[in-house]
């Protein structure tokens, strides 16, 4: 009864969400900041001097932050973030309804919050706003512009902003800054317990990071393979080799 009712109450609060969703976006969409402002001003900060062969010499401030196509990146890596982190990504609109509901529910019976329901759309919206505030406003906000970021980008767009964009710790901004910091090459050349690892990271970049407790980062990465196994990302045989051969 208990399961029920907490399912009812969550079918409530998405229906007034939906329908303040709406409202907010009516109301707010064209003051929006533009994504591009946003996108300018999160790519600034270092300086980066290469040789003429283009080998990186120095590297002048205190984040590290590359891009990457997601063209030239291997199917994997986007497949591991997608498993772990919004697996409803190229079916929902910008939020996941049923991911709230799920969410509402985990949290109740935990008494405490135990999963979230944050969009890969929604977690981009964030990275584009400067103001780290946990407010209501703040969420609509993120919301309207969530589904604003739909209607102008393609979902691999939007991806692709993710992926370049995302905190993944130790000073790392995007999954290449990070691929080189953690394993000395372009994401391009990862393997798939490598984008696992990275993949692994999102949770909780300065906990799983590999320079600071490889068994862990380890054994998150074996969560992603296993995530990506039960919706039919890899085989079987991926999921083993990977794990048998876990990333350094």
């Amino acid at each position: 009864m208990n399961v029920l009712r907490t399912s009812l109450y969550g079918l409530l609060a998405l229906t007034a969400l939906v329908l303040i969703t709406i409202g907010v976006v009516w109301n707010n969409l064209p003051a929006l900041p533009a994504i591009e402002s946003h996108l300018q001003s999160n790519q600034r900060g270092n300086i980066y001097i290469l040789a003429a062969n283009g080998e990186l010499i120095e590297q002048r401030g205190s984040s590290n932050r590359r891009r990457i196509a997601p063209a030239d990146m291997p199917v994997h890596l986007p497949a591991a973030v997608l498993a772990i982190e919004d697996e409803h990504f190229y079916r929902h609109v910008g939020f996941d309804p049923f991911a709230i509901v799920r969410a509402l529910i985990a949290n109740r019976q935990a008494g405490r919050i135990v999963q979230g329901a944050s969009t890969i759309t929604q977690q981009v919206a964030k990275l584009l706003y400067l103001q780290p505030e946990r407010t209501w406003q703040r969420k609509y906000r993120e919301l309207a512009l969530a589904l604003s970021l739909e209607q102008r980008y393609s979902k691999d767009e939007i991806l692709g902003l993710y992926l370049n964009n995302v905190y993944l710790g130790s000073g790392n901004y995007g999954v290449e800054a990070a691929s080189r910091d953690y394993f000395g090459k372009s994401a391009r050349d990862l393997n798939l317990s490598e984008s696992a690892m990275l993949a692994g990271l999102l949770q909780a970049p300065s906990r799983y990071a590999p320079t600071r407790d490889l068994n862990k980062a380890r054994a998150r990465a074996g969560v992603v393979l296993d995530r990506m196994l039960a919706i039919g990302a890899i085989t079987p045989e991926q999921a083993a080799l990977a794990q048998e051969h876990p990333a350094q």
